[in-house]
Parts: C-alpha cells; sequence; structure tokens
C-alpha cells in the first residue's frame, strides 16, 4: 500500500496515519477524524484528536497540516 498523495488521502477515504505533512494547495479541504489519542496541527494551532470530527473541518487553500496518530482523512472541499 502506497503513500497518500500530498494533497490529500487516497480516494478521499480515511487512513490510519503514524506521521504525515500534507502539502499545501489552491482549494479549499475537508478534514476529518476518528477520535484516538492523536493530534493534528494547522493554522499554527495543534489539536488532539480525541473526539471523532464527522461535520468535517475547513482547511483553507494555502494551508499545511500535520497528522500524527490519527485515523484520518482529507479530500477536497
Amino acid at each position: 500500500m502506497g503513500e497518500s498523495p500530498p494533497q490529500g488521502t487516497k480516494s478521499g477515504d480515511f487512513e490510519a496515519i503514524e506521521y504525515r505533512m500534507f502539502q499545501a494547495v489552491t482549494y479549499d479541504r475537508v478534514m476529518r477524524w476518528r477520535g484516538g489519542s492523536g493530534r493534528i496541527a494547522f493554522g499554527g494551532t495543534s489539536y488532539n484528536t480525541n473526539t471523532d470530527n464527522t461535520r468535517g473541518t475547513i482547511l483553507r487553500a494555502g494551508q499545511t497540516v500535520a497528522v500524527l496518530d490519527t485515523t484520518f482523512r482529507l479530500s477536497q472541499a
């Protein structure tokens, strides 16, 4: 199983990620994650991922996101 593309997770599906930096793109993306003991960081702030985020959080164009020990989904908005 290869690594997901730099702009989002494979086919916009959830992936179990140990550590991954998703690069900035020119369009908004939607982040979702499953609750666990991991963290994500974007916009200069780090967040616990201890509760499910099924509604989604917008990652604005031009932003990167770092994901640590999280089941995560990143897709085009």
